[in-house]
């Protein structure tokens, strides 16, 4: 059995022996739950789900009735699309769910985090709490073909997809370590990219990682510069 098989066998697991655990326990350091806080029961999609639907909502269910949730409070991250925007409801209930106002990106992790600015309606804050889970791709038949290749990137080594340019449509960032640069390529959103920003003076440019690091909601990327032993994070301006 492969590495990602027996994690999603064993997180699950310790997901339930995780919400199944007593929260009476307290730590005046602020190390361990406070006893009374609000315990959660369950997510949906659940943990590791590898196929969850684009335009599904996200639902989270608690012990007790809880406030509304909000964008500091109950936060989502798409690994392509930065952080998400939605509405919030369920307050005053249980059960909260978070509704996007625009579907997954096919195929990318989604991020959910549950800060200890979610409260009950008794008062009490939550403990906080990080999932994940895939968005699912359209069934197809594992067949490709290929698109006239990307000239003038000699010595490419590494890539990083996301919507940087923000039009919805999954853009390429490619690390060229011999030329120390990392170049921005826009995707039409058919598939055909034309060469956009290029971030120079990255010495020795060897990988990349998009996310939204400041969190106004876009995509920035963050680069490792082996030449410098360093990594440098570029933050993605407003338009």
């Amino acid at each position: 059995m492969d590495r990602d098989s027996l994690l999603k066998i064993l997180f699950p697991m310790f997901l339930s022996l995780l919400l199944s655990c007593d929260n009476s326990s307290s730590s005046s350091s602020g190390g361990g739950q406070v006893a009374g806080a609000p315990k959660l029961l369950s997510v949906d999609p659940a943990i590791n789900d590898s196929s969850a639907a684009v335009g599904l909502n996200i639902t989270v269910t608690f012990d007790k009735a809880m406030n509304a949730g909000s964008a500091a409070s109950f936060v989502v991250y798409g690994s392509q699309s930065g952080k998400l925007s939605g509405t919030y409801m369920g307050g005053g209930s249980p059960s909260l769910a978070f509704v996007p106002d625009q579907g997954f990106q096919p195929g990318e992790q989604i991020e959910v985090i549950l800060t200890g600015a979610l409260t009950a309606t008794d008062g009490r804050s939550f403990w906080p709490f990080v999932y994940r889970f895939r968005a699912e791709s359209q069934l197809q038949t594992g067949s490709f073909i290929a698109k006239p290749a990307l000239t003038s990137l000699a010595g490419a080594f590494a890539l990083a997809s996301g919507d940087w340019d923000g039009n919805g449509n999954l853009d390429l960032a490619v690390a060229i370590p011999g030329a120390n640069k990392v170049v921005i390529l826009n995707n039409d959103g058919a598939g055909n990219f034309t060469a956009g920003p290029t971030i120079a003076d990255q010495a020795g440019a060897r990988a990349l990682v998009g996310g939204d690091w400041d969190g106004d909601g876009d995509l920035d990327l963050a680069v490792a510069n082996g030449g410098a032993s360093g990594v440098v994070v570029f933050l993605n301006p407003p338009p």
